[in-house]
Formats: structure tokens, C-alpha cells, sequence
């Protein structure tokens, strides 16, 4: 990809004011000159840096020598006024216009970048400065600033020297150069990947092992519950059993009680059947009793009533005479009442005996009556006794058939009732064969990924990229140092160390003189500036030397320098733009010249082409 530069257009920026520059107006080499008014007589100082300073102010938001932002205004101009740097391009057919400036007073940055689709401007300026500045580095341009200042615009300044460069500083130079910052990016990502992944793996494999933690401590409740389950059921069951047995005796014993008081109820009723009968005997002989009293008495009182008329008649008849006493005799039914008196006492002996009879009759009888009422009342006791004890079983049997159906509840809803542990085993178990599986899975992913993190890694790159194109790149720099009259080169090996190889041997870059360590900065420029056209692709349709050959060079050293510059402009069809003071330069090889003017603090533009 080539980068080609149309225009740039400058306001407040150092020591210009307003200029505006078409780097396709002046074809070939142009040698820029300066003259500071300021300073009579002198050519520093004029401002012919700043016009490329500009330049790389555009398209990256920084200078080459670091100036801080607040020093980028010009001290003559109002601070009301705005840094504002145009810069038209194309990379490769598609063409770009950045608006890089700072603001008035505050000099806050800002930056827009644009695309011309035919002709019209689509702003693709992203969410701020660092992700357009990105975008314009990795998208667009293809190379950064580093290498930009060495490969396009090439100073004297030995910060920019790549032998001066600490050695993170030239790791980092390399790794651009190379591509093997894309790589590197390819790496960190993967890496950053990978070390997010070996998170994840992390907790999975926490979560994995808490999951297997909460199963052995869910199958060891579940022992402890199963156990006290088996007890509880044993317990249950046992004591059902208990109750259930101490019931069913209880009930046979009620059955017991109940025929033991069908027997005696039947007895009771036998006997109380048979009392009736000796009542009714009793009452019978009672009956004959009164009758027979009451016939002795009855008697009694006749045979006392005929005794008292015999004592009457007796004491009458002992003083009569006998024919009075005859008289009286048959007036007084004397000798009929005499046999009536022995009738009486006949029938009142009998009477008697047969009252003697009854009466030992009724004796017999109430004996047998009261033997009765006591066999009765024996009875009655047992049967009140064994309903007392029915009623004291029924009551406890009630109490032991609620306390059987709380147990039979109790052991159906435990035999029904599914225990905690068995689904929290079983979810544990699935989640645990998820994370196996996930575990499995990032397992097979991370073996990938530091398959590929290996692959992408610096080693395996400059095994794979830097040996293979070592040899162009050793080349280029011998080629240079030879076009320049040195009798030495620098030789990268495959972990980018450098030696410098010399007639007489291996030497130290301190063995050199400051011509030669110059001639070893241009050569490595340029060849750094051929490896990256050939390997990236990326080149540009200006050159600029800033002062590149003005110290420590010879005159061998800047006529070869002259020769290559030629080179460029047919090879990559390059404008090349040269700020020199040297005398020994002759300015008609020169196609154009650009005196750069200062004249209080302001810079100005003025262009001549060799006719």
C-alpha cells in the first residue's frame, strides 16, 4: 500500500501563521533552505523543520522532538487563535482528510478524520481521540510513528537513531518493523484469552469441586437420614406393634368380660327367677301363717269365750241343785260346748302344728331367700366390678386406637414422604456432569489456545518470520553501507541481535567513529525503509531528510547518499524533500528549492523549480 500526500494546510502551528503545501506540485529531489530574518545572517532557526513537523502532527497528533501542547501555538499570534493542521492523502486508491488541531487558549486536542466516497466526506471518527488514533495506526496508515521517522522522514535528531535506542526501545522498533506487533497483538489476545479461560476453568473447577463437596455432604445426611429414617420406622413399627398387642389383649379381654357377664347376667337372672319363686312361697306360707294365726287366735278366743261360760255354769251348777243343775245343764248346751271346747282345742292344736309347719317352711324359704338376694348381690358386684374394668379397658383401648392411628399416620407419611437428600444428590450430580463437560470442553479449548499461543509467540515468530527475511534485511544495510564508501556492515541474527562485521573482525559500535556511526544510521534507515515497502507493502510518495547528511558525513559518504536518493525517486517514483546547510552539496542536482523565510516569529513559504 502506498501512501500518497496531497496537501497540508497549517494554521497557528510553530512558526507559521497560515501556509498551506502541495507536496505533487515539486517532482523530484527539493532542497529546502532557511532564512531568519530575526537572526541576520543566520539560516537556523527559520522554521524549515516545521512544515514535516506539521505533517506528522496531522496524521499521528505528536511532533518528532516531543514539544509539549501548550508550546505548538505560535508566541507571536493571539492565544484566541487555533491550532488547526489539514492534511489530504490517499492509502493505496482511497482518500482521507484529517482535521487534527487544539483549541484556542485551553489548547484542548481534538481530532476528525474523513473518507471521500466520490467526493463526499463521511465522517469515520471514532468515539475518541486514542480510538481514532488507533483506527488512522492500524487501518489506515499501517505503521506508527517510530517507524514513519525512520522510514519517511529521516533527522539527524539521535533520539530517531536506532543504534541509540535502549533495548526495549529497538525490541519495540523490531516487533514493528517485522509485523510482529500484529503478531504480538494475535499473542496477547490469545494470551489474554487464554488467562481469562484458565479463569473460568478456575471456577468451573471451584465450583466443580464445592459441587462434589456438597454431594459427599448430602450423601453422608442422606446416611444419617436413612439411618435415623430405619430407626424412626423401627421405632415406629415396635411401638405399633406395642400398642397394637397390648390392644388386641385388651380387646380379648373385653370379650372376656363380656361373656364372663352374659354367664353371670344369665346366673343373675336364674337366681333372680328363682327368688321370685321363693317370694312368691314365702308370701304363700305367710298367707298360711296369718290364716293359721288368725285361726288359733280365732279359736282361742272361742275356746276362752266357752271356758269363761264353763266357769260361769260350773260355779253356777256346784251351788244348784241336781235338777236345777240338770236344768241349766240343757238350758246352757253344757256338754255341746264341752265337745265344741274339745273340738277347739283339737282344731287349735292342729292349727298350731300346722302354723309350726308354716312357720319352719318360712324359715327355710327366707333362708333360701336371703341365700339368694346374697347370691344376687355377689353377682351384681362382679358384674359391676367387670364393668368397671370393661369401662377402664375401653378407655384405654380408645387411648391406644388414637395412639394406633397417630403411629400408622406417622409411618405412612414416613414411607411416603421422600427424603430431602435425594433430589439435591441428583441436582448436585447433573450440575457436577455440567461442569465436567464444561471442564472438558474449556479443557480441549485451552489445549488450543496454548497450541496457538505458541504458535503465534515471539520464538516461534522469529523462527518462522524473522530468519526467513534475516537475509533481505542484511542485505539492504550492506548494500547502503557499500553505496556510502563503508568498508563495514551490521549483521541482524535471528533473535534481531546485531554485530558489526569489519575488515579486521567483529567490532564494537564505540570502535566507530561519529562519520562511520552515521553512515551505520543512514544504511539501517534505508534498509529498514526497503524491508518495510517489501515485507508490509507500505510506501510513501515523499522522502524527507532533515538535515541527515549535515554532520559527521564526508563528502564520499554524501555524494553515495545523493546516488541512493536518486535511486528512490525512479524506484518508489518518491518526491524527496532534503534540509541541508552543507556547502559541499551542489544545489543543481536539485529539481526545486523551498525557502522557508522568517520574518518576526512568522514563517513563510516560497517556491522556485530549476529550469
Amino acid at each position: 500500500m502506498k501512501l500518497t500526500f496531497e496537501k497540508i494546510s497549517i494554521k497557528n502551528f510553530l512558526s507559521f501563521e497560515d501556509e498551506t503545501f502541495n507536496f505533487d506540485e515539486l517532482e523530484g529531489m527539493t532542497i529546502i533552505i532557511g532564512k531568519n530574518n530575526d537572526i541576520p545572517g543566520s539560516k537556523n532557526g527559520a522554521g524549515k523543520s516545521n512544515l514535516f513537523s506539521a505533517l506528522v502532527f496531522a496524521l499521528y497528533g505528536d511532533i518528532p522532538n516531543g514539544l509539549k501542547r501548550i508550546n505548538i501555538p505560535n508566541r507571536m499570534l493571539p492565544e484566541t487563535v487555533p491550532v488547526e493542521v489539514s492534511l489530504t492523502f490517499y492509502a493505496g486508491n482511497t482518500k482521507y482528510l484529517i482535521n487534527r488541531g487544539l483549541s484556542k487558549k485551553y489548547r484542548t486536542a481534538s481530532c476528525d478524520i474523513f473518507r471521500y466516497d466520490d467526493e463526499e466526506l463521511v465522517n469515520i471518527t471514532k468515539s475518541s481521540i486514542i480510538l481514532t488514533q488507533k483506527f488512522i495506526n492500524n487501518e489506515i496508515l499501517k505503521i506508527d510513528m517510530s517507524l514513519f521517522l525512520r522510514a519517511m522522514l529521516l533527522s539527524a535528531d539521535q533520539s530517531y537513531n536506532f543504534f541509540k535506542l535502549n533495548a526495549g526501545q529497538k525490541r519495540e522498533f523490531i516487533e514493528n518493523l517485522f509485523g510482529l506487533d500484529f503478531y504480538k497483538e494475535i499473542y496477547n489476545k490469545i494470551h489474554q484469552d487464554t488467562i481469562a479461560l484458565s479463569k473460568d476453568i478456575n471456577i468451573i473447577e471451584h465450583d466443580r469441586i464445592n459441587e462434589e463437596y456438597n454431594i459427599n455432604l448430602y450423601k453422608t445426611e442422606l446416611e444419617k437420614y436413612t439411618k435415623s429414617f430405619q430407626e424412626s420406622q423401627k421405632s415406629y413399627t415396635e411401638k405399633y406393634d406395642k400398642v397394637l398387642a397390648e390392644y388386641n389383649d385388651n380387646s380379648n379381654k373385653l370379650k372376656n368380660i363380656d361373656k364372663i357377664c352374659e354367664v353371670l347376667e344369665n346366673k343373675r337372672d336364674d337366681l333372680e327367677n328363682n327368688l321370685r319363686g321363693i317370694l312368691y312361697n314365702i308370701d304363700q306360707i305367710n298367707a298360711k301363717v296369718s290364716k293359721y294365726i288368725t285361726l288359733v287366735v280365732k279359736n282361742e278366743t272361742k275356746l276362752q269365750n266357752i271356758e269363761s261360760q264353763f266357769k260361769k255354769i260350773d260355779s253356777v251348777v256346784s251351788n244348784v241343785c241336781d235338777k236345777c243343775r240338770k236344768v241349766i245343764i240343757d238350758y246352757t248346751d253344757f256338754f255341746n260346748k264341752k265337745t265344741e271346747l274339745e273340738k277347739l282345742n283339737s282344731e287349735i292344736i292342729k292349727a298350731k302344728a300346722e302354723l309350726d309347719s308354716a312357720n319352719t317352711e318360712l324359715n327355710e324359704y327366707t333362708e333360701l331367700k336371703n341365700k339368694r338376694t346374697q347370691e344376687i348381690t355377689d353377682i351384681i358386684h362382679k358384674l359391676q366390678k367387670a364393668d368397671l374394668g370393661k369401662n377402664t379397658l375401653e378407655v384405654t383401648n380408645n387411648k391406644l386406637k388414637e395412639t394406633i392411628n397417630e403411629l400408622k399416620a406417622l409411618i405412612k407419611k414416613s414411607n411416603t414422604e421422600s427424603n430431602p437428600y435425594t433430589p439435591l444428590i441428583e441436582a448436585s450430580t447433573k450440575k457436577l456432569n455440567g461442569y465436567n463437560e464444561k471442564l472438558k470442553e474449556y479443557d480441549t479449548k485451552y489445549s488450543y489456545l496454548e497450541m496457538a499461543e505458541s504458535i503465534v509467540s515471539q520464538d516461534t515468530i522469529k523462527k518462522f518470520i524473522v530468519a526467513d527475511m534475516l537475509s533481505l534485511l542484511n542485505n539492504r544495510i550492506s548494500y547502503y553501507l557499500n553505496k556510502i564508501g563503508a568498508r563495514y556492515t551490521c549483521e541482524f541474527d535471528e533473535n534481531m541481535d546485531y554485530s558489526f562485521i569489519t575488515d579486521s573482525g567483529e567490532a564494537d559500535y564505540n570502535n566507530f567513529s561519529s562519520g562511520e556511526r552515521a553512515r551505520l544510521a543512514i544504511a539501517t534507515s534505508f534498509a529498514f525503509r526497503d524491508f518495510m515497502a517489501i515485507r508490509v507493502g507500505v510506501t510513501s510518495n515523499i522522502l524527507i531528510l532533515d538535515e541527515y547528511m549535515d554532520s559527521n558525513l564526508d563528502s564520499l559518504a554524501i555524494n553515495g547518499l545523493l546516488n541512493i536518493l536518486t535511486e528512490f525517486l525512479s524506484l518508489y517514483n518518491q518526491r524527496v524533500y532534503v534540509i541541508s546547510h552543507r556547502h559541499e552539496i551542489d544545489e543543481s542536482i536539485f529539481n526545486n528549492t523551498i525557502i522557508v523565510e522568517k520574518t518576526n516569529g512568522i514563517s513563510k513559504l516560497s517556491i522556485s523549480k530549476t529550469v
